[in-house]
Protein backbone atom coordinates (compact mmCIF):
# COMPACT_ATOMS: atom_id res chain seq x y z
CA UNK A 1 0.00 0.00 0.00
CA UNK A 2 3.03 2.36 0.87
CA UNK A 3 3.70 2.49 -3.32
CA UNK A 4 0.58 3.56 -3.75
CA UNK A 5 0.79 6.58 -1.98
CA UNK A 6 1.82 10.06 -3.49
CA UNK A 7 5.18 9.99 -3.24
CA UNK A 8 8.25 11.74 -3.85
CA UNK A 9 12.20 11.66 -2.91
CA UNK A 10 11.80 11.49 0.55
CA UNK A 11 9.48 8.66 0.76
CA UNK A 12 11.45 6.37 -1.53
CA UNK A 13 14.43 7.57 0.66
CA UNK A 14 12.47 6.44 3.71
CA UNK A 15 11.86 3.22 1.82
CA UNK A 16 15.45 2.19 0.76
CA UNK A 17 16.44 3.02 4.31
CA UNK A 18 13.83 -0.01 5.70
CA UNK A 19 16.50 -2.87 3.45
CA UNK A 20 19.05 -2.41 5.75
CA UNK A 21 16.92 -4.39 8.27
CA UNK A 22 14.95 -6.03 5.48
CA UNK A 23 17.17 -6.89 2.90
CA UNK A 24 15.56 -10.10 2.31
CA UNK A 25 11.90 -8.76 1.65
CA UNK A 26 10.25 -9.54 -1.71
CA UNK A 27 7.62 -7.24 -0.99
CA UNK A 28 9.93 -4.08 -0.09
CA UNK A 29 11.81 -4.61 -3.16
CA UNK A 30 8.06 -4.59 -5.05
CA UNK A 31 7.71 -1.37 -3.48
CA UNK A 32 10.31 0.40 -4.05
CA UNK A 33 10.56 -1.08 -7.96
CA UNK A 34 6.47 0.47 -7.89
CA UNK A 35 7.97 3.82 -5.99
CA UNK A 36 11.22 4.19 -8.93
CA UNK A 37 8.62 3.51 -11.50
CA UNK A 38 6.23 6.56 -10.81
CA UNK A 39 9.38 8.62 -10.58
CA UNK A 40 10.65 7.66 -13.95
CA UNK A 41 13.73 6.41 -12.64
CA UNK A 42 14.14 3.15 -15.23
CA UNK A 43 17.50 1.67 -13.84
CA UNK A 44 16.38 1.86 -9.64
CA UNK A 45 12.77 0.52 -11.01
CA UNK A 46 14.49 -2.57 -12.86
CA UNK A 47 16.78 -3.57 -10.26
CA UNK A 48 14.28 -3.18 -7.40
CA UNK A 49 11.95 -5.11 -8.80
CA UNK A 50 14.28 -8.01 -10.42
CA UNK A 51 15.79 -8.46 -6.93
CA UNK A 52 12.06 -8.65 -5.52
CA UNK A 53 11.44 -11.37 -8.09
CA UNK A 54 14.71 -13.22 -7.14
CA UNK A 55 13.79 -13.44 -3.99
CA UNK A 56 10.50 -14.95 -3.91
CA UNK A 57 8.66 -14.41 -8.11
CA UNK A 58 5.11 -12.86 -7.84
CA UNK A 59 2.44 -12.15 -10.10
CA UNK A 60 2.66 -8.47 -9.50
CA UNK A 61 6.68 -7.98 -9.21
CA UNK A 62 6.04 -9.80 -13.01
CA UNK A 63 3.44 -7.61 -14.06
CA UNK A 64 5.60 -4.46 -12.69
CA UNK A 65 8.49 -5.64 -14.86
CA UNK A 66 6.08 -5.54 -18.24
CA UNK A 67 4.76 -2.28 -17.66
CA UNK A 68 8.69 -1.30 -16.72
CA UNK A 69 9.62 -2.65 -20.19
CA UNK A 70 6.77 -1.44 -21.93
CA UNK A 71 8.43 2.10 -21.10
CA UNK A 72 11.50 1.66 -21.94
CA UNK A 73 10.32 0.17 -25.64
CA UNK A 74 11.00 -3.44 -25.50
CA UNK A 75 7.97 -5.26 -26.29
CA UNK A 76 9.49 -8.30 -25.97
CA UNK A 77 10.68 -8.76 -22.32
CA UNK A 78 7.68 -7.04 -21.66
CA UNK A 79 5.66 -10.25 -22.91
CA UNK A 80 8.13 -12.39 -21.04
CA UNK A 81 7.18 -10.50 -17.79
CA UNK A 82 3.75 -10.84 -18.47
CA UNK A 83 3.67 -14.51 -19.49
Amino acid sequence: LYSKLPNNETGLVFGESLLKKNAHSPVLYLCLGQMCMRQQLWGKAKYYLEKSNEIEPSPAAYMSLGKLYEKLGDPVLAGTSYK
